[in-house]
């Protein structure tokens, strides 16, 4: 019974082991993800909700949201060079029926939105390309399979990312983060005491070699005669 008893408590153990692992390899995964999103809708310009919704629709397109970095940038200076009277922008948008009084006072993700809307609804796909490249520079060329479908196709692809559980909450990006943060600082503190650790054995390490150094032909006679 003894033994019976010890080999049920050391599987259970086993398995407390592996489920600890697990959790904490999904807690990790949970938190890179987490982090990704906070960092990545800052660098677009969109909320966290929004960047979640069009990175599962982009995705779904064969597209990945982060070569719409630069898009984004170039579709912000569009719109403030069309404030500024530029001739190039101010035609863009003007041919997608948009004008001052439509972008003004919209937040960089309802810009892009409308943006995006708008030329979906261009027919001629030469002009719908041309008109993407003006306001999304480079990135415009990436959009094409998403500007060939409709606002409902991208609406349903929205819908389908909250009903997946793909869209973390604020207090579920702001757990992540502070966790992946902390993460981050314990492996930085890590590499900090064997730094230390190491400084220490270096003065000890360096005497050994000395040592060795001094005496390398004793130790070469000593391999000659030992080699036979």
């Amino acid at each position: 019974l003894a033994g019976g008893a010890a080999k049920v408590g050391a599987a259970v153990v086993g398995m407390g082991v592996a489920a600890a692992t697990g959790l904490t390899a999904m807690a990790t995964k949970t938190a890179e993800a987490g982090d990704r999103v906070d960092k990545m809708s800052l660098k677009l310009g969109l909320s966290r909700e929004g960047f979640q919704e069009w990175d599962y629709i982009m995705a779904q397109n064969g597209m990945s949201i982060e070569t719409m970095q630069g898009g984004m940038k170039t579709l912000v200076n569009s719109f403030d060079d069309m404030k500024k009277g530029g001739k190039t922008a101010t035609d863009a948008f003007g041919r997608l029926g948009l004008s001052m009084d439509d972008l003004a006072g919209l937040s960089q993700e309802d810009m892009f939105e409308t943006t995006l809307a708008a030329l979906q609804g261009v027919e001629d796909q030469t002009e719908r390309a041309a008109l993407a490249n003006d306001l999304f520079g480079r990135s415009g060329s990436e959009l094409a399979p998403l500007l060939a479908q409709s606002s409902e196709s991208i609406e349903e692809l929205r819908n389908q990312a909250h009903d997946m559980g793909m869209v973390l909450g604020d207090d579920a990006v702001n757990g992540a983060v502070k966790l992946g943060d902390t993460i981050d600082m314990l492996k930085r503190a890590g590499g900090g005491l064997m730094n230390s650790l190491g400084t220490a054995l270096m003065p000890v390490l360096q005497s050994v070699l000395d040592i060795i150094v001094q005496n390398m032909p004793m130790i070469q006679n000593l391999f000659t005669q030992l080699a036979p």
